[in-house]
């Protein structure tokens, strides 16, 4: 009688949850901000975009960002690493876009897990979860530079000369959050006007 009761219970669950359109599956897996995944899209992403023309050489047809010589080995690599993190995430790892030189344009050619030594890049961004949205939604120019200081490695004339160029890339890595309502609140501590903040930027975000 009581498995009886059981089974029957079960089945009137299951009905409910059918009659009120309820899923009892589990959730699929979101899209975290800055995830490997993430980082896989925003490449895809670049490529679509006018970076890869205007950041090419000069023979191309860009401004030659893609020959930028490496500021802590001297070296010119035909290929920029950009490494991007959230430096008030401190659980979620550091994730790398590799730009290379491809027949003069700049193009994403991996964006992942940090394959490339920290050291070694040739640029690295760590401004707050809302700095990043902040960025994205637009609101970026000159003003906003020594807010993204802590965390930030790169040639800063080089950086002061493509602020446009970079203001395009903030709003690159937004696109994708919002077209993937990526998660950015796990793995960090967020305060509630953080997340007021983040919120109101996302509507700007076209």
């Amino acid at each position: 009688m009581r498995n009886a009761s059981i089974a029957l219970l079960s089945v009137l669950t299951v009905t409910m949850l059918l009659m009120f359109n309820i899923s009892y599956l589990p959730a699929q897996n979101t899209m975290l901000f800055l995830s490997p995944e993430f980082a896989k899209l925003v490449c895809d992403a670049w490529n679509q975009s006018e970076l890869p023309q205007k950041l090419g050489t000069k023979e191309a047809g860009g401004n030659n960002w893609i020959l930028t010589e490496n500021k802590y080995t001297g070296e010119v690599r035909n290929k920029q690493v950009l490494v991007m993190s959230r430096r008030d995430c401190s659980a979620m790892p550091k994730v790398q876009l590799t730009i290379e030189n491809k027949n003069g344009k700049a193009l994403c050619t991996y964006g992942g897990v940090l394959t490339e030594s920290y050291e070694k890049a040739e640029w690295a961004f760590a401004p707050t979860t809302v700095q990043w949205y902040k960025f994205a939604s637009g609101i970026w120019g000159y003003m906003q530079m020594p807010g993204i200081m802590k965390g930030f490695r790169g040639p800063m004339f080089v950086a002061r000369a493509n602020i446009d160029n970079f203001g395009t890339f903030w709003k690159i890595v937004g696109n994708v959050a919002k077209q993937t309502n990526a998660d950015y609140k796990t793995n960090c501590n967020l305060t509630s006007d953080d997340v007021e903040d983040i919120e109101e930027y996302l509507k700007k975000i076209k």
